[in-house]
Protein backbone atom coordinates (compact mmCIF):
# COMPACT_ATOMS: atom_id res chain seq x y z
CA UNK A 1 0.00 0.00 0.00
CA UNK A 2 1.35 3.24 -0.97
CA UNK A 3 0.64 6.71 0.86
CA UNK A 4 0.26 9.60 -1.75
CA UNK A 5 2.99 11.96 -1.87
CA UNK A 6 2.17 15.63 0.16
CA UNK A 7 3.57 19.00 -1.25
CA UNK A 8 4.07 21.20 1.57
CA UNK A 9 2.72 24.61 1.10
CA UNK A 10 5.12 27.40 0.77
CA UNK A 11 3.47 30.33 0.59
CA UNK A 12 2.42 33.17 3.16
CA UNK A 13 0.88 31.38 5.99
CA UNK A 14 -2.68 32.86 6.21
CA UNK A 15 -3.10 31.74 2.80
CA UNK A 16 -3.45 27.97 3.83
CA UNK A 17 -6.64 28.13 4.68
CA UNK A 18 -8.30 30.14 1.62
CA UNK A 19 -8.70 27.80 -1.14
CA UNK A 20 -7.95 23.75 -1.18
CA UNK A 21 -7.48 24.25 -5.10
CA UNK A 22 -3.73 25.84 -5.72
CA UNK A 23 -4.12 28.39 -8.87
CA UNK A 24 -2.53 25.84 -11.04
CA UNK A 25 -1.72 28.57 -14.00
CA UNK A 26 0.77 29.51 -11.68
CA UNK A 27 2.52 26.77 -10.48
CA UNK A 28 2.65 24.38 -13.23
CA UNK A 29 6.50 26.10 -13.87
CA UNK A 30 9.53 25.66 -11.25
CA UNK A 31 10.03 29.62 -11.65
CA UNK A 32 5.98 30.56 -11.98
CA UNK A 33 5.68 28.55 -8.81
CA UNK A 34 8.64 30.68 -7.00
CA UNK A 35 7.45 34.00 -8.69
CA UNK A 36 4.31 33.33 -7.91
CA UNK A 37 4.08 33.15 -3.73
CA UNK A 38 7.42 35.88 -3.96
CA UNK A 39 4.76 38.04 -5.29
CA UNK A 40 2.47 37.39 -2.62
CA UNK A 41 4.59 37.30 -0.07
CA UNK A 42 7.68 40.11 -0.38
CA UNK A 43 5.38 42.46 -2.88
CA UNK A 44 2.52 42.41 -0.74
CA UNK A 45 3.04 44.05 2.84
CA UNK A 46 -1.46 43.93 3.79
CA UNK A 47 -2.49 40.52 4.50
CA UNK A 48 -6.06 41.62 3.65
CA UNK A 49 -4.76 42.96 -0.03
CA UNK A 50 -2.37 39.65 0.09
CA UNK A 51 -5.66 37.35 0.50
CA UNK A 52 -7.67 39.06 -1.88
CA UNK A 53 -4.81 39.11 -5.02
CA UNK A 54 -4.63 35.13 -3.52
CA UNK A 55 -8.81 34.79 -4.13
CA UNK A 56 -8.45 37.25 -7.53
CA UNK A 57 -5.48 34.47 -9.23
CA UNK A 58 -7.53 31.21 -7.64
CA UNK A 59 -10.40 32.92 -9.70
CA UNK A 60 -8.74 33.83 -12.72
CA UNK A 61 -6.68 30.20 -12.72
CA UNK A 62 -10.09 28.23 -12.49
CA UNK A 63 -11.27 30.42 -15.49
CA UNK A 64 -9.01 29.44 -17.43
CA UNK A 65 -8.38 26.05 -16.40
CA UNK A 66 -12.27 25.95 -17.41
CA UNK A 67 -11.65 27.20 -21.15
CA UNK A 68 -8.74 24.83 -21.82
CA UNK A 69 -6.02 27.08 -21.07
CA UNK A 70 -3.15 25.58 -18.86
CA UNK A 71 -0.26 27.33 -19.63
CA UNK A 72 0.46 30.76 -18.61
CA UNK A 73 2.02 31.72 -21.57
CA UNK A 74 -0.88 31.27 -23.45
CA UNK A 75 -3.17 33.83 -21.97
CA UNK A 76 -3.68 36.59 -24.02
CA UNK A 77 -5.49 40.03 -23.11
CA UNK A 78 -8.67 38.87 -24.96
CA UNK A 79 -8.50 36.52 -22.26
CA UNK A 80 -8.14 38.72 -19.27
CA UNK A 81 -11.23 41.00 -20.62
CA UNK A 82 -13.11 37.93 -21.62
CA UNK A 83 -12.69 37.25 -17.95
CA UNK A 84 -13.28 40.59 -16.46
CA UNK A 85 -16.51 40.80 -18.25
CA UNK A 86 -18.04 37.57 -17.21
CA UNK A 87 -16.88 38.23 -13.37
CA UNK A 88 -18.70 42.16 -13.92
CA UNK A 89 -22.30 40.08 -14.20
CA UNK A 90 -21.70 38.42 -10.93
CA UNK A 91 -19.30 40.85 -8.42
CA UNK A 92 -19.63 44.40 -7.75
CA UNK A 93 -17.42 46.96 -10.20
CA UNK A 94 -15.09 47.49 -6.90
CA UNK A 95 -14.96 44.16 -6.65
CA UNK A 96 -13.67 43.76 -10.42
CA UNK A 97 -11.39 46.32 -10.23
CA UNK A 98 -9.33 45.04 -7.32
CA UNK A 99 -9.31 41.24 -9.53
CA UNK A 100 -8.22 42.91 -12.48
CA UNK A 101 -5.39 45.11 -10.33
CA UNK A 102 -4.48 41.88 -8.85
CA UNK A 103 -3.88 40.22 -11.80
CA UNK A 104 -2.02 43.46 -13.74
CA UNK A 105 0.28 43.48 -10.49
CA UNK A 106 0.71 39.48 -10.91
CA UNK A 107 1.40 39.53 -14.55
CA UNK A 108 3.71 42.70 -14.01
CA UNK A 109 5.57 41.05 -11.30
CA UNK A 110 5.84 37.91 -13.53
CA UNK A 111 7.23 40.39 -16.44
CA UNK A 112 9.82 41.94 -14.57
CA UNK A 113 10.82 38.22 -13.31
CA UNK A 114 11.44 36.86 -16.62
CA UNK A 115 8.44 34.17 -16.13
CA UNK A 116 6.28 35.58 -19.04
CA UNK A 117 7.20 37.75 -21.73
CA UNK A 118 4.31 40.58 -21.66
CA UNK A 119 1.67 41.37 -19.60
CA UNK A 120 -1.81 40.17 -20.50
CA UNK A 121 -3.89 42.09 -17.89
CA UNK A 122 -1.88 45.24 -19.18
CA UNK A 123 -4.33 47.23 -21.27
CA UNK A 124 -7.56 45.81 -20.31
CA UNK A 125 -10.06 47.85 -19.10
CA UNK A 126 -12.03 47.71 -15.95
CA UNK A 127 -15.67 49.33 -15.37
CA UNK A 128 -15.71 52.21 -14.65
CA UNK A 129 -16.69 53.31 -10.75
CA UNK A 130 -17.00 56.29 -8.94
CA UNK A 131 -18.62 56.48 -5.24
CA UNK A 132 -21.22 59.47 -5.77
CA UNK A 133 -21.92 59.60 -1.60
CA UNK A 134 -19.21 59.78 0.76
CA UNK A 135 -18.35 57.51 2.68
CA UNK A 136 -16.47 59.30 5.31
CA UNK A 137 -19.32 61.17 8.18
CA UNK A 138 -19.35 65.11 8.02
CA UNK A 139 -19.49 66.54 11.70
CA UNK A 140 -22.29 69.64 11.71
CA UNK A 141 -21.37 72.85 12.94
CA UNK A 142 -22.64 72.55 16.40
CA UNK A 143 -20.58 68.85 16.81
CA UNK A 144 -17.18 70.75 15.96
CA UNK A 145 -17.69 73.45 17.84
CA UNK A 146 -17.98 71.09 20.72
CA UNK A 147 -15.07 68.92 19.78
CA UNK A 148 -12.85 71.87 19.59
CA UNK A 149 -14.09 72.86 22.58
CA UNK A 150 -13.43 69.85 24.40
CA UNK A 151 -9.20 70.21 23.13
CA UNK A 152 -7.46 71.56 26.41
CA UNK A 153 -5.35 74.49 25.32
CA UNK A 154 -2.29 75.21 27.69
CA UNK A 155 0.65 76.34 26.95
CA UNK A 156 3.86 75.81 28.26
CA UNK A 157 6.74 78.34 28.58
CA UNK A 158 10.27 76.84 28.62
CA UNK A 159 12.28 79.10 31.17
CA UNK A 160 15.82 78.13 30.20
CA UNK A 161 17.98 77.79 33.43
CA UNK A 162 21.72 77.76 34.05
CA UNK A 163 22.21 73.74 33.09
CA UNK A 164 20.16 74.35 29.71
CA UNK A 165 17.09 72.66 30.41
CA UNK A 166 13.82 72.67 32.43
CA UNK A 167 11.08 74.03 32.28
Amino acid sequence: MTSPTLIPFVGPVELVTLSTKLPALFLLDVKAFERFWEFLAANIRNKNTRRAYYKAACRFSDWCEGRGLFDLATVKPIHVAAFIEELQTTHSKPTVKQHLAALRGLFNWLVIKQVIPENPAMFVKGPRFSRQVGITPIMEADQMRHLLDSIQVTRQIKVPTKHGGGV
